[in-house]
């Protein structure tokens, strides 16, 4: 193995654990090992450095937790990505002209991970929380997402599901169908009674920065599924600055 790639996996298994940590509230060595393929000893190794760092501390005895060295980095992306980019204004317009639930949801690894979300006032809504994270398969986001992936960057999410030829099939068919409408449209497919609408954000570059989603109960879209949709089109138009 050259030193490349040796750098590289040392770096893919410290990333692994800092994902897997940022999943739960707090896990043990042996648990991390599980969720991650790695040796307990090379985890215990990691979390030395992590704690060291802030990005990891030790909670309990043998367990684990996310440390404060994680929130400067996410208060520097909130701060930065997000209001240059105007993503919250957006959001909030997009809930206040929909009256429905409005979130910002990025590829994180194998999911989609919401990082601004919006929601509506109304007594019968839908709840969507930052941090909160879904598995980049199924719905309408994560076709909106995938669908602007690299076939590589969907092949490597469809190995990590361990997912079936017929599977593979019915969410690249969703791809096409989303590239081809610009949007996505999902359901009752993560939360029955729940509808969905996502459009992708795309930089001046052509690079995917996340997706605008609208989720909303079945019930109350009946005759406002076009409307619903036009709005999150024209939304991510606007942060896509046109070039979605």
């Amino acid at each position: 193995m050259s030193t490349h790639e040796t750098h590289r996996r040392v770096t893919d298994r410290v990333l692994a654990v800092l994902n897997a940590l940022s999943k739960a509230d707090d896990l043990d060595v042996h648990e991390l090992s599980e969720r991650t393929k790695i040796p307990a000893s090379t985890i215990y190794r990691i979390l030395a450095a992590t704690n060291d760092a802030g990005f990891t501390r030790r909670v309990a005895t043998g367990r684990y937790s996310a440390g404060p060295g994680s929130i400067p980095l996410a208060q520097r992306y909130r701060e930065h990505a997000l209001k240059h980019s105007a993503v919250a204004p957006q959001l909030e317009k997009l809930v206040a002209d929909s009256g429905e639930l409005a979130a910002f949801l990025i590829p994180y690894g194998n999911e989609a991970l919401c990082v601004e979300a919006v929601e509506t006032h109304r007594t019968l809504r839908c709840s969507f929380s930052t941090g909160a994270t879904q598995p980049l398969l199924h719905g309408a986001t994560a076709t909106a997402l995938l669908s602007r992936l690299s076939q590589a960057r969907r092949q490597r999410t469809y190995a990590h599901y361990d997912l079936d030829t017929s599977t593979i099939e019915t969410i690249e068919h969703e791809c096409n169908r989303a590239i081809t409408d610009g949007y996505a449209v999902s359901t009752g497919v993560l939360d029955p009674g729940v509808w969905g609408a996502s459009a992708p954000v795309i930089d001046a570059d052509g690079a995917l920065l996340g997706t605008v989603t609208i989720m909303a109960p079945e019930l109350r879209v009946q005759g406002r599924t076009n409307r619903l949709i036009d709005m999150v089109c024209r939304t991510s138009d606007e942060l896509s600055g046109g070039k979605a």
